[in-house]
């Protein structure tokens, strides 16, 4: 087993971690917070900082506020634990949704991974990538993922098995990532609510 801890947003890494030594851990109740990946044998386990934990929140609203908006139907399931066993692969985004038409958005609490993955996923970065992610994601056939930092947004879209950078967003139509992101900048200068009524009156 080796270990390797990063500063920021602490980032663990174990490895020769076995499926069921992984899944004991992710099932623990005792771990508040923190956000456990998993990809055949290496397990990654991070802290968020409060940094981060604002930004996730404010996307999430941003998000949630779009949908409602556009009328668009969104189901979240914010970071719940995504497992396939038969992939050897676990993990938890920081925000994910169903969106529109897919199987599980209106329908039964539990999720069916192998027919009917989540569409969205979104990562927060603050100080040190979380790109280990992407392939579990690719995987487990999320279709889009977002990448939020204090003040980017990048959109990756998953084309034959791997994600590409795009412009713009297949899953929320028109979504204003450039009015996102310089509101997300502006964190520091207006409120939690002053930020999300900027963001509705941008897609309004």
């Amino acid at each position: 087993m080796s270990v390797g801890q990063f500063i920021g947003e602490q980032r663990v890494y174990l490895r020769n971690i076995s499926w069921h030594t992984y899944a004991e851990i992710a099932n623990l109740a005792d771990r508040p917070g923190r956000r456990i990946a998993y990809d055949q044998g290496v397990m990654e386990i991070m802290s968020p900082s409060t940094t981060h934990e604002v930004i996730k929140k404010l996307i999430a609203r941003m998000i949630e506020s779009y949908a409602l908006e556009r009328d668009v139907e969104l189901r979240s399931i914010g970071s719940t634990t995504l497992q396939r066993e038969d992939l050897l692969k676990g993990v938890e985004a920081d925000e994910c949704y169903y969106v529109g038409g897919e199987e599980n958005c209106l329908s039964s609490e539990e999720i069916d991974l192998s027919n009917s993955p989540p569409t969205l996923a979104v990562e927060v970065e603050i100080t040190r990538s979380s790109r280990m992610k992407l392939e579990i994601f690719a995987a487990i056939g999320i279709r889009e993922v977002w990448f939020v930092n204090a003040d980017t947004i990048e959109c990756m879209a998953l084309v034959a098995g791997r994600y590409r950078a795009t412009s713009s967003s297949s899953v929320l139509i028109s979504f204003p990532f450039d009015d996102a992101s310089r509101l997300i900048s502006q964190r520091q200068r207006m409120t939690e609510n002053e930020i999300v009524r900027a963001f509705q009156r941008a897609v309004t």
